[in-house]
């Protein structure tokens, strides 16, 4: 009978404790994940695209995932054309490493070739499909890149250029009258280091 006086004593004497314990480790991990996650949120307005990779360290050999996230500010849309730089030293990509996730149902490489992956997602009214509104960041694919060369740092760009072919986000108008325009407003790239 003493002895469970004693535990009961003793356990209740630790028990503020145990529990201001765990409330700062609770604290803690909170901060942790806010932190991570303001550190995944983009810096960039709508509409635009960005490329994000689950780490940013990989090994020669790696395969290597880029998930293409587009957000399109909530206006509709017909299109999302990609032109993506990369350094092909380093990195190598095929056309059946593109993996088209349907947001827009139709996949149409133009050409993967000399550090360059040109191609578009789409939806046109003409084949059934109803214009694309992503009012919140959704992932539209992903390139799985090969690590074919070691690199301190090395880029995979999103192309925007007035006198060449660029990345896009096509708008889509009721009105046949009126022209579809490009309202992407900002890209975001990825650096990622290849051992």
């Amino acid at each position: 009978m003493k002895k469970k006086v004693i535990l009961t004593i003793i356990f209740l004497a630790i028990l503020p404790l145990i529990t201001t314990g765990l409330t700062l480790m609770s604290i803690k991990n909170t901060q942790s994940v806010n932190s991570n996650a303001e550190a995944i949120l983009p810096n960039i307005n709508p509409p635009y695209v960005r490329l994000v990779t689950d780490k940013n360290s990989f090994k020669v050999g790696d395969d290597i995932p880029v998930h293409i996230l587009v957000n399109t500010g909530g206006e509709q849309t017909l299109e999302s054309h990609f032109v993506i730089a990369f350094d092909q030293s380093v990195l190598n990509i095929n056309p059946e490493d593109l993996q088209n996730n349907n947001i827009y149902p139709v996949k149409d490489i133009e050409t993967i070739a000399s550090g360059k992956a040109i191609f578009s997602l789409f939806a046109k009214n003409e084949a059934g499909y109803s214009p694309i509104s992503l009012p919140l960041e959704l992932e539209v694919a992903t390139l799985h890149f090969h690590a074919i060369g070691s690199s301190k740092t090395t880029k995979i760009d999103l192309v925007v250029s007035q006198i060449d072919e660029t990345t896009s986000i096509i708008s889509s108008f009721p009105d046949p009258k009126i022209d579809e325009t490009n309202i992407l407003r900002a890209t975001e790239g990825v650096s990622i280091i290849i051992e």
